[in-house]
């Protein structure tokens, strides 16, 4: 038993989990008879116990593999691959791999009008958990994105739009109840997944000369929606798992005939989730300016930037919090490798946010950061 292969003989400090697993235990987890081997032949070598992984090689749980093919042909590049990462495959070189999926993928990419327009199309078919390694049920990921760009050249506006339709189905159409043993209490859970997120974006860029001064221009929409095909028969008392959010921004960059460029910034962010229940809003507006000196050897800089936010969370607090943000400073390149910089930063934050209205803590920071760099 687990327990019986974690005691130990305290008179020698020594416990059966430091040990390799004897004959029967492996048969007991491979559920069948007649192992050829015996893991205390090998001890000098490996010890096979419980903590060993993968303790059963034979379902390839630490096995990834990922095939891509890449074709380039009449102004089309083409990608279409496949890959399968095992639940217990680990990779020291990027630790933060995603494991136990598996499915394949393709992209295309189409250039028309001396590559003025580009059109992109992709899509992923991944089974998520598709192994038995863990109790949570598979769940297939289905995503399809296109969209198209278009670069018109010198003195007009580049425009990318992009849509993006994420699935996710755990294949769970019902809701579980379950009797706890121990208390003969019935839980009900609702488990069910079957969500589309959408994804639209729509990004404009237009570089132009007025006045004698090169502007540009940048402008940005991006909306994202989430629905819950279970929406309407969900649990009572759970809160809904859907959502919206709406980002607008716009920035205008001018460079004048001296060396100063200035910026003006803008951008909103408004929310909506848990079926209203959460409903906020972010402004942010900013401007700043750079100046260069002695050919580029010195440059000096300073911007201020108001942030905001309003709003309810889902408990039903308050959201109201603002936040100014002043900094300025320099920069000093030595040489080809070598900078020194100097930032100072003045912050004020105001909270009125909290239960019922109440005012939590607000501050004031000062900051100064000096820092040298250098390149090798």
């Amino acid at each position: 038993t687990a327990y019986e292969m974690y005691q130990c003989d305290w008179s020698s400090d020594v416990c059966s989990s430091d040990l390799p697993l004897s004959t029967q235990d492996l048969e007991d987890v491979f559920g069948q008879g007649d192992i050829p081997i015996d893991p205390a032949d090998y001890e000098k070598y490996l010890i096979i116990n419980d903590s060993t992984v993968p303790i059963d090689p034979t379902k390839l749980t630490s096995m990834a593999y990922n095939v891509r093919m890449r074709f380039s042909y009449f102004r089309n590049v083409l990608q279409v691959g496949y890959k399968s990462i095992g639940a217990e495959y680990n990779s020291l070189a990027n630790s933060w791999i995603r494991n136990d999926i598996q499915g394949f993928f393709f992209s295309d990419r189409l250039r028309m009008l001396s590559n003025k327009i580009y059109l992109n199309l992709g899509y992923e078919d991944y089974l998520d958990n598709f192994s038995d390694y863990s109790a949570n049920p598979s769940v297939n990921l289905k995503t399809l994105n296109y969209g198209v760009s278009i670069y018109p050249g010198q003195n007009w506006p580049r425009i990318n739009v992009t849509m993006r339709n994420h699935y996710r189905d755990n294949g769970i159409d019902q809701i579980q109840t379950e009797d706890l043993l121990y208390s003969g209490e019935v839980v009900t859970r609702d488990n069910r997944e079957k969500i589309l997120n959408k994804d639209f974006s729509v990004q404009m860029g237009y570089d132009v000369n007025l006045f004698n001064l090169r502007h540009n221009f940048f402008i940005s929409y991006m909306t994202s929606e989430r629905v819950d095909d279970y929406n309407s028969t969900r649990l009572s008392g759970l809160p809904s798992q859907e959502f919206s959010s709406n980002i607008r921004m716009f920035t205008w960059s001018t460079r004048y005939s001296f060396p100063l460029k200035t910026t003006i910034s803008y951008a909103t962010n408004d929310n909506l989730a848990a079926g209203g229940d959460s409903d906020y809003k972010y402004n942010m507006l900013g401007a700043g300016g750079e100046y260069t000196l002695f050919n580029g050897k010195i440059t000096t800089f300073a911007d201020f930037r108001m942030t905001g936010a309003q709003g309810k969370t889902i408990s039903g607090d308050k959201i109201d919090f603002n936040r100014n943000h002043f900094r300025f400073g320099g920069a000093f390149y030595i040489g080809p490798r070598h900078s020194v910089s100097l930032d100072a930063n003045f912050l004020t934050y105001k909270n009125n946010s909290g239960a019922a209205g109440t005012t939590n803590s607000s501050y004031t920071d000062q900051i100064i950061r000096l820092r040298y760099e250098k390149f090798f």
